[in-house]
């Protein structure tokens, strides 16, 4: 089932500005789409969707958790900081959880810095608090 499929079907009934958590983990996708109208969400977790990118991210302001653990964002911390973690920064206002454990790009060497350079707001980290943003 598609991601927009599977959204659609764990909303039916409900108005997509009253829907403040939706777990999509497991949804096969290489990008999220299908969420614009999701205004007032505040938890999203897309763990093992496969996910290769995070470019054209829809902007959800009063999302506080993004759970993105274990999908294959691998474009290196290059490609991370240029795009998606710009347009994260854009997209996501209110984000204070932000979780890529299992992740290739999570494997490299200034992973946490650079994230926490981008997205100055982020308390937790996959995990760990934002005081151990020099842990490996």
């Amino acid at each position: 089932m598609s991601l927009e499929a599977t959204i659609a079907q764990k909303t039916a009934g409900t108005d997509a500005s009253e829907v403040l958590e939706l777990v999509l983990d497991g949804v096969k996708a290489s990008k999220v789409t299908g969420l614009n109208q999701f205004t007032k969400l505040k938890v999203l977790q897309l763990n093992g969707c496969g996910l290769t990118s995070l470019e054209e991210f829809p902007t959800l302001p009063n999302l506080q958790r993004l759970e993105l653990a274990d999908n294959a964002l691998s474009d290196g911390l290059d490609h991370l900081q240029d795009a998606a973690l710009m347009h994260l920064k854009a997209s996501l206002p209110s984000l204070r959880e932000l979780d890529m454990e299992g992740c290739a790009v999570a494997e490299e060497d200034a992973y946490r810095e650079t994230v926490f350079e981008m997205l100055p707001q982020i308390k937790y980290l996959d995990g760990a608090l934002a005081a151990a943003r020099l842990l490996p």
